[in-house]
């Protein structure tokens, strides 16, 4: 049986995105601006939700930190609790050659998807979502 890194399917796997759920996106955003050499790439602003969205890019590594109404500390969240409402990570990503076999392979093993596949036009990826079995969203993403 090859290894991870012997399968050409699985070995293809890269860290792309990481989403963070934070309390104040303002201090946070510029926190990884400023220490890390994150840049802003986008904004979104829902007021009529109380959603705030950044993007922040490095190379090719994206954080995705949003500010939503009711979040709460990992120690405060209840199994009713959204994902983007408990603060921290609530899914992370990895970009790979080809969405569409990842696809296929983890969905002849039964994985859990959230969704369909999609263009994500603003980034230039094709994306899908699935769930590991904590229930932690992992993001797949291929280049348009």
């Amino acid at each position: 049986m090859p290894t991870l890194a012997q399968d050409p399917v699985q070995a293809d796997f890269k860290p792309h995105w990481l989403a963070l759920s934070v309390a104040d996106l303002d201090a946070a955003s510029a926190w990884y601006q400023e220490h890390l050499g994150f840049t802003l790439q986008d904004r979104i602003d829902l007021p009529d939700r109380e959603i705030h969205i950044v993007f922040l890019r490095r190379d090719d590594f994206i954080i995705e930190m949003a500010q939503v109404p009711d979040s709460v500390d990992p120690i405060q969240a209840t199994s009713a609790t959204k994902g983007s409402q408990v603060r921290g990570i609530y899914k992370f990503g990895f970009m790979v050659d080809n969405i569409e076999a990842q696809v296929a392979r983890m969905s002849e093993k039964g994985v859990d998807f959230q969704g369909d596949l999609f263009d994500d036009e603003r980034f230039g990826v094709k994306t899908i979502l699935v769930k590991d079995p904590e229930g932690n969203l992992i993001q797949l993403f291929e280049k348009l």
